[in-house]
């Protein structure tokens, strides 16, 4: 029997027992003597509205417990699709994005980029738009910048990290090799072609994937908590080498990229830094964010 039917058979149950006991009191055997008798009657009545009084609020607490209930459920419903959600992106976070962010940090570190970006502490990085790139970089820093992206140093690390990586660049078109005398080979290289592919292939689809990814978590559809610990070294360090490219579009007057992947960027430093205090000041610092809860 459900809980609205046992509680309608008990009011009913009381209501029967009050008018019995009422009858009794006033030794009323029949309807008849009932009717004749007014002070029962009207003592009757007084009981019946006091009981109807008594009823409707406990109808109201029991709906308002209900609806307590049932929003404590559905909060733990949302708080666990959060929790699954994150787990999923971890999946693809490790897909689509981790091992683009090997390759790149390869390349600019070999290619002298992450050595320019380097000049920008991590802290400073705040706006992500042209006007500050142009605040904490000099105009020779981001010439000397923009010559490393587009030189054969870069464009010939690029070939050997697209065979070690096997990110499947498909650069083969851009190298061309030709007989030349005595049987030997001549190799060329269309650098400009190779650096196209690189940006495209990997550069700008590495921040669209980490556009969907970071766009989970600051919109709430997944629980940021869950996967910081894990992932928040690599994207961190992904961003930051990524400041340049995201920063050059950006414009202060509202044309604004990867804004998702800035926001979670910023809250993810900003834990991490917190945290780097907490252990410098002798304390420990370990999280594995929030968990699935039992529905009760």
């Amino acid at each position: 029997m459900s809980n609205k039917k046992v509680t309608v058979f008990l009011v009913l149950s009381i209501l029967v027992y009050i008018i019995y006991r009422g009858l009794n009191v006033f030794e009323i055997k029949n309807l008849n003597e009932l009717y004749l008798h007014r002070t029962a009657l009207e003592n009757i009545n007084h009981i019946l509205q006091i009981v109807a009084s008594v009823v409707m609020i406990i109808g109201v607490v029991i709906a308002v417990w209900q609806y307590v209930l049932t929003a404590r459920c559905e909060r733990i419903k949302i708080s666990n699709e959060r929790v699954e959600k994150a787990v999923q992106l971890s999946e693809y976070y490790k897909n689509n994005i981790l091992s683009n962010v090997s390759a790149l940090r390869y390349v600019f570190k070999e290619s002298g980029v992450a050595d320019s970006l380097g000049k920008i502490k991590p802290a400073d990085m705040v706006n992500f738009d042209s006007v500050e790139l142009n605040d904490k970089l000099s105009p020779a820093d981001i010439k000397e910048l923009v010559q490393i992206m587009k030189s054969e140093k870069m464009a010939e690390i690029i070939l050997y990290v697209d065979q070690v990586y096997n990110l499947n660049l498909d650069v083969v078109k851009y190298i061309d090799v030709s007989d030349e005398k005595e049987g030997e080979k001549k190799i060329s290289v269309n650098k400009e072609g190779v650096l196209r592919q690189f940006m495209s292939q990997i550069v700008n689809d590495l921040l669209n994937n980490m556009e969907y990814f970071a766009m989970n978590f600051t919109h709430k559809v997944a629980d940021e908590s869950v996967v910081y610990q894990s992932l928040h070294q690599t994207y961190i360090e992904a961003v930051q080498l990524l400041y340049y490219d995201i920063s050059k579009n950006n414009k202060p007057d509202g044309r604004q990229f990867y804004t998702n992947v800035v926001e979670l960027y910023k809250t993810w430093y900003n834990k991490s830094r917190e945290k780097r205090e907490v252990v410098a000041r002798g304390g420990r610092s370990i999280s594995k964010g929030s968990s699935a809860k039992d529905i009760d």
